[in-house]
């Protein structure tokens, strides 16, 4: 997951990507074994794209944090988002 920070610094606008550490990925990987495996009951049952997101996604208040914590680094107008 990352946060896009977005800040207008007079002159020139600048973009800057921070990666956050991704949650779950033992539980995806244990999911992926498990739904590889032909004798599994869960054989087949596959994720969708926001299925994964959500199990990997860093935690909302862990996002805030940081979003918090680098507006104050760079005040003025600036713009986060959030993308996978």
């Amino acid at each position: 997951m990352a946060l896009q920070l977005l800040a207008s610094a007079g002159v020139a606008d600048t973009t800057t990507t921070f990666f956050l550490k991704q949650r779950g990925a033992s539980e995806l990987h244990a999911a992926v074994q498990r739904i590889s495996d032909p004798a599994s009951p869960s054989w087949g049952q596959f994720f969708t794209h926001a299925e994964v997101v959500a199990l990997q996604a860093p935690r909302d208040e862990h996002l805030q944090a940081v979003t918090e914590h680098l507006r104050k680094l760079a005040p003025g107008e600036t713009a986060a988002t959030r993308w996978s």
